[in-house]
């Protein structure tokens, strides 16, 4: 973690103080009739070295050699420039801010990006906020290759009406705090505690539209600023499985020197922003075919799939019953075949019905991953995510966001609540976040029927937390569940907190909870050649889907989640006991909050005959039974007591018709018995009579046989 820097009054970095009346950078030649169309694509257009020359630095003529190449030097701001700001609302739409940076390093920025960003506060503003940085051009002279780099600050008009309201005429200020530049697609923020401080008008912009330039400027440096690494984490309840739905608390933390706190009293707020967008579904799965075969797409259409047919269907809990259809709630699916939204058949006895609504068909997955092992034991890290997220993006190309996350991989839903898209949020240490969990059960009857009880239990965290030593006792899963903060992130809050020591305080910001989707998938695939009789393809995979679910035969799971793109603590504020608000800006490289993949949540159980009558007898006699148990119970006291008196009543006549059932049970088996016996002495009668019928025939060898006998 770096350091806080604690600025002089003049950046002695940069430069001890600019003095520059109105002339070069300061004062570009600004015309009132066509500074829009002509003014300002000629200055935008001159060469940055061009601007710099003439300039006073350091009170002395700019000199190229004065900033030398440095190997690790950082980009530091030269100048920040006011062009054209009119006294006249009419003339204000000509405003427009430079910016001129040295590039000690010579590092080669990128440059088709909107991830270059200048963080400022402008006038009265209260907070800082962030606007992009439009690269104009950078110095090329032999020697000096991208050493100076000149920008415009790009502002909407709705940034360019906010600013102009917040600027006094006279005296015009702006707080520069920080740079964010990207290299090789990485975001580093740099810091920058400057004021700049305009006067007086350019030629043609003051009150009297006659009068010569009044324009002064002079550059300052504030005393404090934050310089901090954020950490996050998320956190998902425990609970039972309900139509793959949980909650998702989205966390991180950071370190603050105690010295802000005893100057400034507590922290009651902080301003961050981010990109909001919510997944394509992720499928884990530990069947190797498929896994290679969706592997193989690396982020395309399903459609592409030309090597066999695959079929994909997330469901959630069953609700059919012993003697009803299974009833499923159908989830996200997709196949490289149009299967029907509606399919029924019978296999032999059995009745299927298949369901695929448009409305959930979904074109690609935003990643895959495979499980050696049970798929319902196995996680994906949330770096392994996040490098399956870019390096599919890279392969997609096209249209992406935050410069580097393909569009594609990404739902046109977001939840609700969210903003999809950029977010400028203010937390306050009073607000609260919600997580929910739920537990679902089946009674008897709902298993022989239809149905399924859900209770949902809600939880309310506060946004913004001091941590202290107590909250770190115990092992990695207590401090986990007592944070709301995943497991695997108490070391790395550990470590932070050793860090601090006794100067600084770690800071838990829970900024905002989501949804997260994780359910059991149904996946199907099969060669072209397979042989699939009479059934057509979409028959074959449907079947397959519905059978996989009613079987229970699974090994995959889908899952999406809501992740915070560029997410950037952009200030604290302090408020002490007599109510006054300071606002700290902070220089925190911009960071993607995107969580792991975990498998779906347990199921309720099944029912079980013998342990649910021993539960419903151990609640009848603590009296703990439901309004409708006790109505059964009444129903079904006077009718046992009937029936018993029926069955002594009418006991000689059950004993008959026992005795009856028991006879016309055995009768066949005795009739049986008798009919093999006098089969069998049949058939010893004929041997008997055949022998001595041959006996009869043959007396001399009945005479040599008696012979031999004796």
């Amino acid at each position: 973690m770096k350091k806080t820097r604690f600025r002089l009054p003049i950046i002695l970095a940069v430069f001890f103080m600019l003095a520059l009346l109105a002339a070069g950078m300061v004062s570009p030649a600004c015309s009132p009739a066509s500074a829009e169309s002509s003014a300002r694509t000629a200055y935008e257009s001159s060469n940055v070295l061009e601007d710099l020359r003439g300039v006073t630095i350091k009170g002395k003529p700019f000199s190229a050699t004065d900033f030398p190449y440095r190997e690790n030097g950082e980009p530091q701001v030269l100048s920040l420039v006011e062009f054209c700001y009119s006294y006249s609302e009419e003339k204000q739409t000509d405003f427009g801010l430079y910016l001129y940076l040295y590039n000690p390093a010579q590092t080669v920025f990128d440059t088709a990006t909107t991830r270059n960003k200048i963080q400022l506060r402008a006038g009265k503003q209260a907070v800082y906020a962030k606007y992009a940085l439009r690269l104009l051009n950078v110095s090329t002279e032999t020697g000096t290759e991208g050493r100076f780099l000149k920008f415009a600050i790009s502002l909407s008009d709705s940034e360019r009406t906010e600013i102009l309201h917040a600027l006094n005429a006279q005296s015009r200020t702006y707080d520069v705090s920080g740079i964010e530049l990207s290299a090789r697609n990485t975001v580093t923020e740099y810091a920058c505690a400057q004021v700049h401080k305009y006067g007086g008008y350019a030629k043609g912009y003051g009150e009297n539209a006659a009068a010569e330039s009044t324009l002064s400027y002079t550059v300052d440096g504030y005393e404090r600023i934050l310089d901090f690494n954020v950490f996050h984490t998320v956190y998902r309840p425990k609970g039972d499985f309900y139509n793959g739905e949980q909650s998702q608390l989205n966390s991180c933390f950071f370190r603050v020197p105690n010295e802000y706190f005893e100057l400034y009293g507590q922290l009651t707020a902080l301003m961050c922003e981010w990109y909001d967008y919510r997944t394509k579904p992720a499928l884990v799965t530990e069947d190797k075919t498929i896994y290679n075969a969706l592997n193989e797409l690396n982020g395309a259409p399903l459609s592409s799939l030309k090597n066999g047919y695959l079929a994909l269907q997330a469901f959630g809990n069953n609700m059919g019953g012993w003697l009803t259809e299974p009833g499923w709630t159908i989830f996200d699916w997709a196949s490289n075949v149009d299967l029907p939204e509606d399919y029924w058949g019978m296999s032999g006895l059995e009745k299927w019905y298949g369901v695929f609504p448009a409305t959930d068909r979904f074109d690609r997955l935003s990643g895959v991953f495979y499980s050696p092992d049970d798929y319902m034991a196995y996680s994906v890290n949330a770096e392994i995510v996040k490098a399956e997220l870019l390096e599919i993006s890279n392969a997609l190309g096209g249209n992406q966001f935050a410069d580097r996350y393909s569009s594609d991989l990404f739902s046109d839903l977001i939840d609700p609540g969210h903003k999809r898209g950029y977010s400028k949020v203010s937390i306050k240490a009073d607000d609260r976040q919600d997580i929910f969990w739920t537990s679902t059960t089946k009674e008897w009857w709902q298993h022989i029927f239809h149905g399924l009880n859900v209770e949902t239990e809600y939880d309310s965290m506060q946004a913004i937390v001091s941590l202290t030593a107590k909250d770190l006792n115990g092992s990695d899963s207590a401090v986990a569940e007592t944070l709301r903060i995943n497991a695997g992130d108490v070391p790395k809050l550990r470590a932070e907190f050793a860090a601090a020591g006794n100067n600084e305080r770690v800071i838990l910001l829970r900024f905002g909870t989501s949804q997260y989707f994780s359910a059991p998938c149904a996946a199907y695939y099969c060669t072209e050649n397979q042989n699939m009789g009479s059934d057509t393809v979409e028959e074959w995979l449907a079947r397959r889907i519905y059978w996989q679910k009613a079987d229970r035969d699974i090994c995959s799971y889908l899952s999406w989640q809501t992740v915070y793109l560029d997410f950037d603590v952009i200030s604290l504020t302090f408020t002490d006991e007599n109510a006054v608000e300071v606002v700290i800006p902070v220089v925190s490289s911009p960071t993607d909050a995107i969580g792991g993949i975990d498998p779906p949540l347990a199921e309720e159980s099944g029912f079980n005959f013998w342990e649910e009558l021993k539960d419903f007898v151990q609640r009848l006699f603590r009296g703990d039974l439901k309004w409708w148990e006790w109505i059964i119970v009444a129903l079904a006291v006077p009718v046992l007591i009937l029936a018993i008196v029926l069955i002594i009543y009418l006991f000689p006549l059950i004993v008959q018709i026992v005795k009856s059932i028991i006879w016309l049970f055995i009768t066949p088996f005795k009739l049986l018995g008798k009919a093999i016996q006098s089969a069998s002495r049949r058939r010893e009668k004929r041997k008997r009579a055949k022998a001595q019928k041959q006996k009869n025939k043959n007396p001399e060898n009945n005479h040599e046989n008696e012979k031999d006998e004796e």
